[in-house]
């Protein structure tokens, strides 16, 4: 944000967003990319100032941009990009936030039209001088590319601006494999090993399939309404998860509701779920799947054992009645097998496996019985910042434990951590409290906002203290004044309930990540999974419970 909005914003003043915010918001993504990057070396401690308060941010930009000398070890990014970034502060910025104060003021008390007029000229304006900004640097820019081990820069799939298609070049072979024109809840198309040779990070190489436009929740006019969009959403995290990827950072902006909708799309399974339950930590493929080889235990390497599994995974039919029987079937066998042989630690990972499959079995049954069939409301996006749950996952080496998210809609202990700056390794659990706050969020801020409401929604954006009191006394007030919007009265049961859920599953996780931290990678898995279908199950069990008077409400409405 600009340092006006940002202050505005903090001390819970009015503000009339304008162009410059944008073209002050542009300068700061460059310059949090160029901390970010993955070469980055020594800019770890400009990139926790810049994620502080406005004061802190302003001393990191002058630190970072405005020192003699960059030391050698800063990444060539940085090198490269701070002459620029210089420029586009002081003689493209400063100029504009100066001739806007001016501009504005001749025109604050006139006609809409006049002020109309002041925001398309800063919006053009803004726009020109960072072009005439990078054709001034582009030589200096281009003489600095670093050749890739191809020895070519151009990109080997070509994007537009604004592209609708998944591909904008038709050298590109899709997979027939998968269905490019549906959307499955938003789970996204991994594209990284596509047409591409030195693939970039996996990450930046998912992209949705076009839904058309899209509103926020905020826009949702019913509580019925805003629960079929969260619902959808969080089936299209869990369909993510079941490709192996947690997505570590939902929030309102990040839920998507299709306008015009809903659209068409696959039928939603958990019948994938027997490629999660993998015990080899080895067998995880870069997709997500495993092999039906890994479903047996490492200590049960012989023939006996490993066959067994293997056999009967390799012969479940994803389409038949039987698939669930049949799988469950193969599990408690196993777990059988492993208790008479005294393998107690090996039957304790296929009885939670069994749990997993038994979720996954109840959740298909209970969607079937909401009615969710082929037609999606909202879709989950934003995948930038994705985690590949995998072993790597879990090894220090690989995993840095740095938090991802926004801290308005992390869960209490993520957020501290990320507060005072310890290690922590995000689960699925941290998801699942992302999904409650923002749906205390969007109750919250839609249109028929009163005073009350607009006083929580600031203090929901303070300090963990803040939000958790604002939270009680949103949800446990006595009664809620006829002042309050529909949606919040017609939100709080389902929120109620919803909180005390996860204080359930809260204490469930420390006592199963307790008895699991110290052990193999394979057994940390499989609480992950146990904990992702337990807490997507939840939310669908509470959609269920109140959506008779959900829907008598919206039916009123």
């Amino acid at each position: 944000m600009s340092t006006p909005l940002r202050k505005a914003m903090e001390i819970g003043l009015p503000y009339l967003q304008s162009p410059l915010d944008d073209m002050h918001s542009f300068f700061w993504t460059a310059l949090w990319t160029v901390m970010c990057n993955k070469v980055k070396t020594s800019e770890e401690e400009w990139e926790a100032l810049i994620m502080g308060n406005t004061d802190e941010r302003d001393r990191a930009v002058d630190g970072i941009l405005y020192r003699g000398t960059f030391a050698e070890d800063y990444s060539l990014l940085l090198r490269d990009m701070s002459p620029l970034l210089k420029d586009w502060q002081q003689d493209l910025l400063k100029p504009l936030n100066q001739d806007w104060a001016i501009a504005w003021k001749s025109v604050k008390d006139r006609e809409v039209e006049e002020k109309l007029l002041v925001f398309h000229y800063f919006a053009l304006r803004g726009i020109l001088e960072f072009a005439k900004l990078i054709k001034k640097h582009e030589p200096r820019l281009t003489s600095t590319i670093h050749p890739t081990d191809s020895g070519t820069s151009d990109p080997q799939t070509t994007f537009g601006f604004c592209p609708i298609p998944v591909f904008a070049d038709p050298a590109v072979t899709l997979d027939p494999s998968i269905i490019y024109s549906q959307t499955a809840f938003g789970t996204p198309v991994d594209i990284s090993s596509i047409g591409q040779t030195d693939a970039p990070d996996y990450r930046a190489m998912c992209t949705h399939p076009s839904v058309g436009s899209t509103k926020f929740l905020e826009d949702c006019d019913s509580a019925w309404d805003l629960c079929e969009c969260l619902l959808h959403a969080s089936l299209g995290w869990l369909s993510c998860y079941m490709r192996g990827y947690m997505h570590r950072d939902v929030n309102t902006l990040s839920i998507l509701k299709i306008d015009q909708g809903p659209k068409k799309r696959a039928p939603f399974s958990t019948r994938s779920v027997h490629s999660l339950l993998s015990i080899s930590s080895e067998a995880h493929t870069t997709t997500g799947e495993t092999s039906a080889k890994s479903c047996a235990d490492e200590s049960a390497s012989s023939s006996d054992g490993l066959g067994f599994l293997d056999n009967c995974f390799a012969h479940l039919k994803v389409e038949e009645d039987t698939y669930w029987d049949d799988l469950l079937k193969a599990l408690d066998d196993q777990a059988t097998r492993t208790q008479v042989s005294g393998k107690q630690a090996a039957s304790d990972k296929y009885i939670r496996q069994q749990d997993v499959a038994a979720m996954a079995k109840e959740l298909e049954e209970i969607i079937r019985d909401l009615g969710i069939t082929t037609e999606c409301k909202a879709i989950i996006s934003n995948f930038e910042i994705v985690a590949k749950i995998d072993a790597s996952y879990f090894d220090p080496e690989m995993h840095d434990e740095e938090v991802s998210g926004v801290p308005a809609f992390m869960s209490t202990p993520l957020r501290k951590a990320m507060e005072i700056g310890l290690p922590y390794l995000q689960s699925p659990l941290d998801d699942m409290h992302s999904f409650f706050w923002t749906a205390l969020w969007c109750a919250l801020g839609n249109e028929e906002m009163s005073e009350k409401e607009d006083e929580w929604e600031t203090r929901l954006e303070g300090s963990i203290d803040e939000r958790d009191r604002t939270m009680h006394e949103i949800l446990h007030q006595e009664t809620f004044e006829e002042e309050h919007c529909s949606l919040l009265r017609g939100m709080s049961p389902l929120l109620r309930d919803w909180e005390r859920n996860l204080l359930t599953l809260n204490g469930d996780w420390e006592v199963a990540w307790k008895s699991v931290k110290d052990r193999k990678v394979e057994e940390k898995l499989l609480v992950f999974h146990c904990f992702a279908f337990r807490g997507i199950l939840e939310v669908v069990k509470l959609v269920a419970k109140h959506k008779p008077r959900l829907t008598s409400t919206a039916n009123t409405n």
